[in-house]
């Protein structure tokens, strides 16, 4: 073959092609006009479209005729289109979620009510629940689906002034909501979040009694069951996860669930497993970090 590289065939292309991301494509695109060519094929788009924006496998092509212009539409231009108008929250808004599935999406309220709605066109209410009247809340502030669609989460602020989060059923198919458990958050602004299907993390603040120059408070987040165990009670089963330090009058004011660990932090807990092992305090094996 005399070719080079810039000059491979566009069978071999595509092949090789074939086991990138959109990115190194697009990327591969600033060879030379033949590797562009061969880099826009609908062969390598298609399957990128498909996966990377998590759609059916029969999706067709609805603005653009090729593939890669479809993808760059989604991922650069999404349309921003005002299709309605939802009038039916006259004490304003505190927070808007839409559930992972893409089907229904959660509004909460100032009167410490929550709407869910479909997410379509037009928009249809298909649950609506006033929590001053069951759970004796001023305000609702915060809502987030469980990663399945399946549980609603939402946070507010009881008229006692604390912090409460109360979790609800959602069958999206059958459009029925219904109350499942409730567990104290403090401070009240503080969300939660979903740590997978069935628990949630919630929080708690311990100030100090006096200055000190460790800190002003001390922040304990919790794992919580979703669902009661009790057929009576309604309250989550607690587990102690994890401690912080607050230090200038400040607090953990959000909480949100990453996949990646650095490995700063894997650091500290192996270290914090080898103190406990030998008996010793965590600071004995700092200098390594």
């Amino acid at each position: 073959m005399n070719e080079g590289w810039g000059e491979l065939p566009s069978e071999l292309l595509i092949l090789v092609m074939s086991y990138m991301n959109a990115k190194e494509l697009a990327r591969m695109g600033n060879v030379n006009y033949h590797w562009k060519r061969v880099g826009e094929d609908d062969s390598l788009w298609r399957p990128l479209f498909i996966r990377d924006y998590k759609l059916p496998f029969d999706t067709k092509l609805k603005v653009y005729d090729r593939w890669v212009d479809e993808y760059k539409l989604l991922k650069y231009e999404a349309p921003i289109i005002l299709s309605e108008n939802l009038r039916d929250c006259p004490n304003g808004l505190s927070h808007v979620s839409f559930s992972s599935d893409g089907r229904l999406f959660c509004t909460t309220a100032n009167d410490a009510s929550f709407k869910i709605w479909t997410a379509t066109c037009p928009t249809y209410l298909i649950h609506e629940r006033h929590l001053g009247e069951t759970l004796e809340w001023e305000r609702a502030l915060y809502s987030q689906f469980s990663p399945d669609s399946k549980f609603l989460l939402v946070s507010g602020i009881k008229d006692s002034g604390s912090g409460e989060i109360a979790i609800f059923s959602v069958d999206a198919d059958e459009a029925e909501v219904h109350f499942s458990s409730r567990v104290s958050n403090s401070p009240a602004d503080i969300g939660g979040c979903w740590y997978n299907n069935s628990h949630i993390f919630t929080s708690d603040i311990f100030p100090f009694d006096r200055n000190s120059m460790i800190g002003s408070s001390v922040s304990l987040i919790w794992v919580c069951s979703a669902a009661s165990p009790w057929k009576v009670a309604s309250d989550s089963v607690l587990s102690p996860l994890l401690r912080i330090l607050n230090q200038g009058g400040g607090y953990c004011q959000m909480m949100t669930l990453g996949r990646y660990v650095s490995t700063r932090l894997r650091s500290v807990v192996i270290m914090a497993r080898r103190a406990a092992l030998e008996h010793t305090v965590i600071s004995n094996f700092i200098d390594p970090i």
